[in-house]
């Protein structure tokens, strides 16, 4: 009997090009559905008239548009030379190390408390606004879903092109129908809108949270913009997160499923090379140059769950198909 001979086949490995289009579509759905409508309620403001205008009408108005905050006997914002002189002028001390000019409230005349008072009045305002928005704002569907299936319909294309290329001249494996492909992109795609339509509700609730805080603490523009940029922030991290792990899951779960067609059911797993900051899990580290089953994967988590490379949360690990012949 001739005895079987075997070959490691070259992985599909994911690599960040697979996802960034969807990373950047996610992204923007955010951007759009959340941050544009709370920005359109910040007030703006005229600088060229704020340049040009004298020392003393220069820091009414930027008091009054919340450029300028007066708390506590002290100023901070930030300051040209037109407005740090004009305080300069009513005595006014400049603190270094806090980057703010110190005046007790009796040295504050009428004109700068009602601007102080009017600024207060307007940013409240503002900010009920914005709760009102985000009270109404409450996610149901996407209106980007349609780009979402084209990405997925592409890559599983792209994909199974690269596993008919592994099998070339070893096993026939039956290529996937446009029906077929379809219908794994429309699942995919109703996956992610679920994600994202929760982590959008989530995001939204803790931003309105921070606003109607806001409210009752008398907060300051600085103060919010800052909090949407910091949401903004965490929104783009979830945006990365989400198409990287969704990506990879489609790709290992293909991949599974194609060389299972084809009769190849082994497999070397293999780990990325770690970093400090993105280490390689040490239940994975010590599945590196193991042979396992499609059908039959290891324990690769604390919870006992089984899962091929890329299944589990967020894996970046990778097999090396193993074809007998």
């Amino acid at each position: 009997m001739t005895p079987k001979k075997t070959k490691i086949l070259k992985p599909i490995r994911k690599r960040p090009k697979d996802y960034d289009y969807l990373e950047k579509l996610i992204a923007e759905i955010f951007r759009k559905e959340i941050y544009l409508l709370l920005v359109a309620e910040l007030p703006f403001f005229d600088k060229d008239r704020l340049l040009n205008a004298k020392d003393e009408d220069s820091l009414i108005k930027a008091i009054e548009s919340g450029k300028i905050i007066y708390r506590d006997g002290k100023f901070s914002g930030k300051f040209n030379a037109k407005i740090s002189r004009q305080l300069a002028k009513m005595g006014a001390k400049f603190v270094k190390s806090k980057g703010v000019f110190s005046l007790p409230d009796t040295k504050v005349g009428p004109d700068i408390k009602r601007a102080v008072k009017l600024s207060d009045t307007r940013f409240k305002a503002v900010l009920e606004r914005m709760s009102a928005k985000l009270k109404e704002n409450v996610p149901d569907h996407l209106q980007d879903s349609f780009k979402m299936e084209k990405f997925f319909d592409r890559r599983i294309f792209q994909t199974d092109v690269e596993i008919q290329e592994r099998l070339k001249n070893i096993t026939v494996s039956p290529k996937l129908t446009d029906s077929q492909r379809q219908q794994i992109a429309i699942d995919y795609t109703n996956n992610m809108e679920k994600y994202i339509v929760d982590w959008k509700a989530k995001e939204i609730k803790e931003l309105r949270g921070q606003v109607e805080k806001h409210i009752l603490d008398g907060g300051r523009y600085e103060d919010l913009i800052k909090t949407i940029q910091k949401s903004y922030g965490s929104s783009l991290k979830k945006a990365k997160f989400l198409a990287r792990q969704e990506t990879g899951l489609l790709m290992a779960t293909l991949e599974k499923s194609r060389f299972l067609d084809a009769g190849v059911n082994k497999y070397i797993w293999k780990n990325v090379v770690g970093s400090p900051k993105h280490p390689v899990r040490p239940m994975h580290k010590a599945l590196d140059g193991k042979i396992f089953s499609f059908d039959d994967p290891p324990v690769t988590n604390e919870k006992g769950e089984r899962n091929n490379p890329g299944e589990d949360f967020n894996c970046r690990c990778f097999s090396l198909p193993i074809v007998t012949f």
